[in-house]
C-alpha cells in the first residue's frame, strides 16, 4: 500500500513537471495558429504561473478540509480535463483561462505529491521530498522534448496537449484506485499566515526565493547564450539545458538515498558551493566543454530545494502543507524576479557577465543557510511535538 502511494506521487510529480515545461517550446506555433503577437504570447506563461501563485494562498486549507490524497486525485483529473480543452481552445482568451486553471492544479499537485511522502516518513522528510522531486527533472525533459519535437517537425501544437491529457487521465484513474494509507504526522501550527509570522523560518524561505530564481535564470538564459554567443544550434542549445534537467533527476534520486545516511546540512554544504563555482565558470567555457559543465551544474542544483524544505519539516513545528505552501510561494517570487533581472543585466553588460551574476543569489543562499543554522543552534529546543494519526486520504 505504501509503495503504491509513493509510486502514485512520483508519477504525478513527473506529469505536473511535464505539463509545466510543455508550453515554452510551443509558444511560436501557438502564436502562428492563433495570430497573436510576441507580447500577447507572453501572457500564456504568465497565466500559467499566476494559477500557481493563486493556488499557494489557499491550497493548504483545501487539503486540510478534503485531505491530500483526494486533492491529488481531483487536481490530476481536472488537469487532464483542462489539457483536453486546451487542445481544442479556439480563442486566445480562453486558452489563457485554461492555462490559469492548469497552473492552479499543478501547484496543488506539487504540494500533495511532496506532503504525502513526507508525512509517511516524517523523520526523513528531506529524503522523501528529494525522491519525489527527482521525477520533476525527468518530467521537465519529457515536456521540453515533446514540445520541441512537434515544433521542429511542424506538427500541430494541440497534439502535445491531447497526448498529455490522455496520459494524465490514465494516471488519475490509477490514483483513484490507490488506497492511500494513514500517515504519522506532527501536529504543528496550521495556516500559511501564522507560519510566515515565525521569523526563524524567513532565512530558509529567502533561500527558496533566491535558489529558484537563480535556477530559472540559468536554465532560461543559458540556451540563448549558447545560440547567440557560442554558435550552438537551437537544438544543441536546448540539449545542454536538457542535460541540466536530466542530471537534476539523477542528483535528486541520489539525494533520496544520501539523505538517509548524511544530514541535509552536510549535503547542502557541498551542493551550494558547486553551484556558485559552476555559475562563475560557465561564461568562460567554449564548445564541447558546456556538456560536462551542464551535468555538474545539474547535479549541484538537484538537492538544494528539497533538502532545504525537508530540513524545515524535520525540525520545525509546522505541518507539511503549510511549509510547502510557503516554500512554493517564495519560490515563485524568485522565478518572477531573478530571470527578469538577469535579462536586464544582459542588455547592459552582455550575456556572459549576466550569467556570471547568477552566482550572486547562490552565494546569498549559502550565507542565509549559515545564518539559519546558527539561529537554530542558539534557539531553545523545540517542545516535544504531539503525534497523531492523520488520514491523508
Amino acid at each position: 500500500m505504501v509503495q503504491k502511494t509513493i509510486f502514485a506521487c512520483k508519477l504525478t510529480a513527473f506529469l505536473l513537471s511535464f505539463c509545466t515545461n510543455l508550453l515554452a517550446p510551443l509558444l511560436l506555433p501557438i502564436r502562428a495558429d492563433l495570430g497573436v503577437g510576441l507580447g500577447q504570447s507572453g501572457f500564456l506563461l504568465s497565466a500559467f504561473f499566476a494559477g500557481n501563485f493563486a493556488a499557494c494562498l489557499f491550497a493548504g486549507r483545501i487539503m486540510e478540509r478534503f485531505g491530500k490524497a483526494r486533492v491529488l486525485c481531483r487536481a490530476l483529473t481536472l488537469m487532464a480535463a483542462f489539457s483536453a480543452c486546451i487542445a481544442c481552445a479556439p480563442r486566445f482568451v480562453l486558452l489563457c483561462a485554461l492555462l490559469f486553471g492548469t497552473g492552479a492544479c499543478s501547484l496543488g499537485l506539487q504540494i500533495a505529491t511532496n506532503a504525502i511522502p513526507a508525512d509517511l516518513d516524517g523523520t526523513r522528510a528531506a529524503s522523501a521530498i528529494a525522491g519525489v522531486m527527482a521525477l520533476n527533472g525527468l518530467g521537465a525533459c519529457g515536456g521540453l522534448l515533446l514540445g520541441g519535437a512537434l515544433a521542429t517537425l511542424g506538427l500541430p501544437w494541440r497534439i502535445a496537449y491531447l497526448v498529455f491529457a490522455v496520459g494524465a487521465a490514465a494516471a488519475a484513474a490509477f490514483c483513484w484506485r490507490v488506497a492511500f494509507p494513514q500517515a504519522v504526522c506532527t501536529a504543528g501550527e496550521s495556516g500559511l499566515r501564522g507560519f510566515l509570522r515565525k521569523r526563524r523560518y524567513w532565512p530558509v524561505l529567502l533561500c527558496c526565493t533566491l535558489y529558484s530564481g537563480a535556477e530559472s535564470a540559468v536554465c532560461s538564459w543559458l540556451s540563448t547564450f549558447l545560440v547567440q554567443e557560442q554558435r550552438f544550434s537551437a537544438l544543441a542549445g536546448a540539449g545542454v539545458t536538457a542535460v541540466i534537467w536530466l542530471c537534476i533527476f539523477l542528483g535528486r534520486a541520489g539525494c533520496e538515498r544520501a539523505a538517509r545516511r548524511v544530514s541535509a546540512a552536510r549535503l547542502l554544504f557541498a551542493l551550494i558551493p558547486a553551484c556558485i563555482f559552476m555559475a562563475l565558470l560557465l561564461p568562460l567555457l567554449h564548445g564541447a566543454a558546456f556538456w560536462p559543465a551542464a551535468a555538474v551544474l545539474g547535479l549541484g542544483l538537484s538537492g538544494i530545494w528539497p533538502l532545504l524544505v525537508g530540513r524545515v519539516m524535520e525540525h520545525g513545528a509546522a505541518d507539511s502543507m503549510t511549509v510547502l505552501s510557503a516554500a512554493f510561494l517564495f519560490s515563485f517570487l524568485g522565478n518572477s524576479i531573478v530571470p527578469f533581472a538577469v535579462g536586464l543585466a544582459a542588455e547592459r553588460v552582455g550575456m556572459a557577465a549576466a550569467l556570471a551574476l547568477c552566482a550572486v543569489p547562490f552565494f546569498a543562499v549559502f550565507a542565509l543557510f549559515l545564518l539559519w543554522l546558527h539561529g537554530e543552534k542558539r534557539a531553545a529546543p523545540l517542545p516535544a511535538l504531539t503525534v497523531e494519526r492523520q488520514n491523508i486520504a
